[in-house]
């Protein structure tokens, strides 16, 4: 995630493609608990510390889709 969100910055104007994806991967660490849980015993802080994480990463995807866009006004 850490690549993709840096290569997402590389340009000067950004690459809004690669934000966006940064972003569906943020929501992808937020549900995975759940959706593993079906299948796998998954320890409870494992579930909060996901759901943080991915919340954190959508967060500073928006920060950055609203600066680059800012910038290329």
């Amino acid at each position: 995630m850490a690549a993709v969100g840096a290569a997402s910055l590389a340009a000067p104007r950004g690459f809004a493609g690669l934000q966006f994806a940064s972003a569906l991967l943020g929501v992808w660490v937020i549900i995975s608990p759940f959706i593993l849980d079906a299948k796998f015993s998954i320890a409870a802080p494992m579930y909060w510390s996901n759901v943080v994480s991915g919340g954190y990463l959508v967060v500073l995807v928006l920060a950055g889709l609203a600066t680059v866009r800012r910038a290329a006004r």
